[in-house]
């Protein structure tokens, strides 16, 4: 063994200790959750996400109630009127469909108006006018049960839809869907197809074999509020039908079927009043699906799925939430709020400043 090998071989340098790092815990201030580092995310209640979903679908979607403030105990149910209406097969080849929410809450009043085979008019006809029908919903009340002398049942809206298609040949097929959703809830009563089609909230599609749907909303705060209002006063000529549907057929010889649903999704008190469950309270977000739903593209009319419809309207609400109310926010939103509020502060002091001195 070669001992110089191993006197010649370098010491080995020893390693000095590890020093410990020192790690500052930082302690929360009491109270306070901020993470800088992810955005904000809102989640609707399960009560919002219901009405949302029966305001843009109340043909299959759930039976929800408004969420607005006092709480109270209301019976959820859904009335609807299916049928069919045809265009005229004489001069004018044109046909309509009319309905009123309000009347569909009674099944002794009617909520549908439409036209027949032999219906001969440019615009939409009257209530009892010749060659027009009418169809009552499948609703457990009766106009009678809502007067406050009798029953003292109280309802309102919470969502309502009407959509048609085509049921008629291939041959036949043609012509135009006019749709108006009228933007007071008002009648459309005599409306000729000039005066929809002036009207923001109105569309026109060529005749095809898709559901084409137009959606009623809230446009004045006495739509969120329960009433005792007897159906039967909304029936008439100048009050009657907010949605509504104009159609021209391509030939005045055949008469063009088409089919509809009109579906409505109803809360109801009272004294005589079953099967009441508690209605939850969210009016933060009932806010922002009020706002989101003047803007949508659902409330007029259209001809997307009511799934799909659903879930654009609900995620179209999550994402401006925050444009539309006023909520608790954290890490950068929060800083950029901030800074912003603290800019609106001083801008407006320096206004008071400015005015107080001419003054």
């Amino acid at each position: 063994m070669n001992n110089n090998k191993i006197k010649n071989r370098p010491a080995s340098k020893s390693r000095p200790a590890s020093r410990k790092r020192k790690t500052t815990v930082k302690r929360p201030v009491p109270g306070l959750k901020v993470n800088i580092s992810s955005p904000p995310s809102v989640a609707l209640s399960d009560c919002a996400v219901a009405y949302a979903s029966a305001l843009v679908n109340p043909f299959t979607g759930p039976l929800a109630c408004v969420p607005i403030s006092p709480t109270v105990l209301t019976y959820k149910f859904r009335a609807w009127s299916k049928g069919e209406f045809s265009t005229g097969s004489t001069a004018a080849f044109s046909g309509f469909i009319t309905a009123d929410p309000y009347c569909a809450f009674v099944n002794d009043v009617a909520c549908v108006h439409y036209s027949g085979a032999n219906y001969n008019s440019a615009s939409i006809g009257i209530l009892g006018a010749a060659n027009t029908g009418l169809a009552y919903s499948n609703s457990p009340y009766s106009d009678a049960q809502v007067t406050p002398a009798s029953a003292g049942i109280n309802y309102r809206i919470v969502g309502a839809g009407l959509r048609i298609r085509y049921i008629g040949t291939e041959l036949n097929r043609g012509g135009t869907i006019i749709a108006l959703v009228d933007p007071t809830s008002s009648t459309t009563i005599g409306q000729t197809p000039a005066n929809m089609l002036g009207e923001v909230t109105s569309k026109k599609f060529v005749v095809n074999k898709i559901w084409t749907t137009i959606l009623w909303r809230p446009v004045l705060v006495t739509d969120y509020s329960l009433t005792s209002v007897a159906p039967s006063t909304h029936f008439n000529d100048n009050d009657f039908g907010p949605l509504s549907f104009y159609v021209e057929g391509a030939d005045n010889t055949v008469a063009l079927k088409y089919e509809y649903e009109f579906s409505c999704v109803f809360e109801a008190n009272g004294r005589n009043v079953r099967g009441q469950t508690v209605t939850k309270t969210d009016t933060t977000a009932q806010t922002a699906i009020a706002a989101e739903s003047v803007t949508s593209p659902f409330f007029v009319p259209h001809q997307a799925s009511s799934d799909a419809s659903t879930m654009k309207f609900l995620q179209s609400v999550a994402n401006n939430f925050g444009k539309t109310t006023s909520h608790i926010v954290a890490g950068k939103e929060a800083v950029v709020s901030a800074v912003k509020l603290g800019k609106t502060i001083f801008e407006v002091g320096k206004v008071a400043a400015e005015v107080l001195s001419i003054v």
